[in-house]
């Protein structure tokens, strides 16, 4: 699969800066600002209900922010929806995950990269996608 160019470590990556999101009078987020650096791994430790699941929804574009930006690698992203966010390198998964009985753990991980493909939708019903194939499920395995 083609590689992504990758910032320098230590630069700017993802700026979460006073994102809000209300459901009515509840206010779910309040005005949360942290900044994640490449090369980083940075934790989101709160207790139950205190939004964490909320701010990643935001990040990804699940959810959209009542106020505030996002930004990643310096194109701001809080107004895109999720199946573009996602091509830009930001996903998530969920807490109940659930494989697709029918594949293999491989085949089941494969499934994350398959934005990154060229071959289509058509083509890969109709089956002649060999060689994309095989580059997507050799980068699974590593």
């Amino acid at each position: 699969m083609p590689q992504r160019s990758k910032p320098a470590v230590g630069s700017p990556l993802l700026t979460v800066d006073k994102a809000r999101k209300q459901f009515g009078g509840l206010v779910a987020v309040k005005d949360v600002s942290f900044e994640v650096k490449a090369g980083e791994i940075i934790g989101l430790i709160r207790p139950d209900g205190a939004g964490k699941s909320t701010s990643f929804n935001l990040v990804t574009g699940v959810l959209q922010a009542t106020s505030g930006a996002i930004t990643f690698n310096g194109e701001r992203i809080d107004k895109l929806a999720s199946r573009e966010i996602v091509k830009r390198g930001i996903g998530r998964t969920f807490q109940h995950v659930k494989m697709l009985p029918s594949m293999t753990v491989l085949e089941n991980v494969a499934i994350g990269a398959h934005l990154r493909g060229n071959t289509g939708v058509w083509r890969s019903i109709a089956r002649l996608n060999a060689t994309e194939e095989a580059r997507l499920m050799s980068e699974a395995s590593k």
